[in-house]
């Protein structure tokens, strides 16, 4: 339909989500961001088999991973049309995935593991195969009304009817499970029993490879497909909810309520998101204590060996705190010598006993008076920034710092992200293609965006090589300019504006009742005192401008679309999800932000 959206879209899928079993989107030409959304929906489509998203845009690496993992998590899917949408050299992978959940079709698990307790039954000795005419027996008293097994009674009348053909032709046949396998589904040849097999056999009877008695020894792959078992929405990340199901499932609901409190000190992320590097170290962490259980009911000394990994904020932040606290009486000390930034930076260098870099010091300027805003430290091979804390630290006014491109370690990281938290003006920080930095380093880099709103852009490719931690700080960081942009009193503001206008509840307004409400009727100052003078000026602009109809009719997203024309439709979107339940809380009339700036305030040792 060359809609060139799919926003309009989005909630009429998730309606049907439970249903749906076909969605085609060709020749759309719909956004890589917006196929992203889409992926995720369809994450929530249990019954959906086939998808048709050929000819839209090119999806990037982030939109290529998401949907590799929707076929790998959903395994209904086994057909999938992605011409011009996927490059030709990215699909093999998926197309194989597409092949191998077309192969696991023919038998679903339930019925592998119904088939595999029956056989069970009749070879108790383990020895791997059982007479034709036990397993005729088994299924047939499965059939029979009032029988006391249980068993899926479709599933039994097809092994039994493709059984008596065969027991009619061989006297005395002895059957293997791969051949019952076979005879329940006759179109497989014997290469993909055996991948089926393998596949199933793999995981327990939660979905994945038992972790109970081989932690630490999990290969990359069975973790990875570990994780994937866990993640039941799809979206490349763990919920403490998902986390929580999978130890039950995997049998260690136990061992997750006791130590509860440690396993959730190894998510970094304060909405407690767990990605695969953090799941990793929880899987460590369930061999340590599982090792330490052992040991306490044999009676036994803990082996020092099998203590749980360290906690990612323990790695580097307090000895960064202490360097800050340091930089800062320097600083104090620097400034009242009215020391230039160059001599600044000597100073550092000798006090540390490094060598100055001839490129930094050509950079930073001679004079006593430190207005620098940008700081282009790019590609310098710079293996530590501590010569620069005090040179960062006196730049009141610094707003883009560039580092790309050098040696900077994640304790090097967590430092910098120390010092940059009450930078006031910053704007912009580049540390990417810096070596891969560990958990800490990215909990440092969200401390510092969360902490200092000013920071609006963050550029880390390569230094954070997890795309879906990357994507949460790129996140983090473009909420700041949301926020930049249109404020939480604004917002606010806007919508009683709205409401009163509205009193129909029809969730629509003319643009002249809004310009007459902020220009011509002076409106109260609870509601135009929260504006800004460009807001207000924006609105009144609204009366002269030739390409806004003010008898058209909007709604509250539309009209935010019009005084605040920076915004795209998914920020306005995001921004709704923000604001629309923040308001006064319950001690008077303190806001969350508030609360913020007085817990920022009082935390002076930081």
């Amino acid at each position: 339909f060359k809609m060139g959206t799919i926003l309009p879209l989005i909630d009429v899928l998730r309606l049907v989500r439970e249903h749906l079993r076909y969605l085609f989107v060709r020749g759309n030409y719909i956004t890589c961001h917006e196929m992203g959304l889409l992926i995720e929906v369809m994450h929530q489509m249990p019954q959906l088999e086939s998808i048709d998203i050929s000819k839209n845009a090119v999806l990037d690496p982030t939109c290529r991973d998401a949907l590799k993992k929707l076929l790998v998590s959903n395994k209904n899917i086994t057909a999938a049309t992605l011409k011009g949408t996927v490059p030709v050299e990215f699909t093999a992978s998926l197309v194989d995935q597409l092949e191998r959940n077309r192969m696991l079709s023919f038998i679903r698990k339930s019925e592998y593991q119904e088939l595999q307790v029956g056989f069970q039954w009749m070879a108790p000795e383990g020895k791997g195969s059982a007479p034709l005419q036990d397993c005729l027996s088994f299924w047939g008293d499965i059939l029979e009304p009032g029988s006391a097994k249980t068993a899926d009674i479709a599933l039994g009348h097809r092994l039994v009817d493709r059984m008596q053909e065969l027991h009619a032709s061989d006297a005395n046949p002895v059957v293997t499970f791969p051949t019952l396998l076979q005879y329940l589904c006759p179109e497989l040849h014997p290469g993909q029993v055996t991948d089926i097999i393998a596949q199933y056999s793999q995981e327990g009877p939660g979905g994945a490879a038992d972790i109970r008695s081989t932690a630490r020894r999990l290969t990359v792959a069975e973790i990875e497909a570990l994780f994937n078992s866990f993640d039941t929405d799809g979206n490349g990340s763990l919920t403490l909810k998902e986390i929580e199901e999978g130890f039950r499932n995997t049998g260690l609901g136990a061992l997750w309520k006791k130590y509860e409190d440690e396993f959730v000190s190894y998510t970094i992320t304060r909405n407690m998101q767990y990605g695969m590097e953090e799941f990793t170290v929880v899987i460590s962490a369930v061999h340590a204590y599982l090792e330490q259980e052992a040991c306490i009911e044999a009676g036994e000394a803990i082996n020092p060996e099998h203590r749980p990994p360290p906690l990612p904020f323990a790695q580097g932040a307090e000895e960064a705190r202490e360097e800050v606290v340091i930089c800062l009486q320097l600083v104090a000390h620097y400034r009242a010598q009215r020391l230039s930034l160059r001599e600044v930076y000597n100073a550092e260098c000798s006090r540390l006993g490094q060598t100055h870099s001839n490129h930094v010091s050509k950079l930073l300027s001679k004079g006593t008076v430190h207005t620098l805003t940008l700081l282009n430290l790019n590609r310098l091979s710079l293996q530590t920034v501590l010569p620069l804390a005090c040179v960062i630290l006196l730049c009141q006014g610094l707003k883009y710092l560039m580092l790309c491109g050098n040696q900077l370690e994640m304790g090097e990281i967590v430092l910098l992200c120390q010092v940059l938290q009450d930078q006031p003006c910053l704007q912009l920080v580049d540390l990417s293609d810096n070596p891969p930095t560990g958990a800490a380093g990215v909990a440092a880099l969200e401390n510092l965006i969360r902490l200092n709103k000013k920071v609006m852009t963050v550029r880390l490719r390569g230094t954070v090589p997890d795309t879906h931690q990357r994507d949460a700080l790129h996140t983090l960081a473009a909420a700041n300019l949301h926020s930049s942009v249109i404020t939480r009193d604004e917002y606010l503001s806007l919508r009683t504006a709205f409401d009163q206008l509205d009193p129909s509840g029809m969730r629509l307004v003319d643009l002249q009742q809004v310009v007459d409400y902020y220009v011509g009727l002076a409106p109260s100052p609870d509601t135009a005192g929260a504006l800004s003078t460009h807001t207000l000026e924006q609105i009144k602009g609204l009366r002269g401008s030739p390409e806004t109809h003010l008898s058209s009719s909007v709604t509250f997203q539309g009209l935010l679309q019009v005084v605040y024309p920076l915004l795209t439709a998914f920020e306005i979107a995001s921004l709704d999800s923000k604001y629309a339940a923040t308001g006064v809380l319950c001690r008077g009339n303190l806001t969350e932000d508030d609360i913020e700036q007085m817990w920022v305030n009082w935390d002076t040792d930081r």
